[in-house]
């Protein structure tokens, strides 16, 4: 008998992935804040903190890019409950 996944174990791909979208988004603003920045002290604070969010928000998107496919075998494909279809 395949193992049942619970819907909460599929939920948290979908909000890592959209906190991933939404990181990346604010990322992309950030950029215009930095570049009318004129204070040379504050600009490189910026940088880093802005580099250091970025190396981590990569991080996170590399645990995030999981092939689902992987888990599903022939010996034990993957079966939904019908909670997680009901929530849809």
């Amino acid at each position: 008998m395949a193992p049942e996944v619970n819907p909460a174990d599929i939920d948290i791909f979908d909000k890592m992935t959209d906190l991933v979208y939404d990181a990346r988004q604010c990322m992309a603003n950030s950029y215009a804040l930095g570049y009318f920045m004129t204070s040379p002290p504050k600009i490189t604070l910026f940088e880093f903190l802005q580099g250091d969010l970025e190396s981590r928000l990569d991080e996170l998107d590399k645990k995030t890019d999981v092939e689902l496919s992987s888990f599903l075998t022939e010996e034990y494909p993957i079966k939904l409950s019908n909670e997680y279809y009901e929530q849809r």
